[in-house]
């Protein structure tokens, strides 16, 4: 018997699902599908960012120009 973690009567096992179990090369290209599409995100992020600043800047030149 531990000091920490007195004798207690085991749970029951439960029996686990029924699932396939992915295999190797397909979680590796899952991951690498993850990744790519993060990257893919990143950049159209970024995209958005300038797109909207260089248009901020046109509007400011259009309204010290009137």
């Amino acid at each position: 018997m531990n000091r920490i973690f007195p004798r207690t009567p085991a749970a029951p096992l439960e029996t686990p699902k029924k699932t396939r179990p992915v295999s190797r090369p397909t979680q590796r290209l899952r991951t690498e599908a993850e990744l790519m599409l993060r990257d893919i995100a990143y950049v159209l992020n970024l995209t958005q960012r300038v797109k909207a600043a260089i248009l901020e800047k046109q509007e400011l030149t259009e309204t010290a120009a009137v």
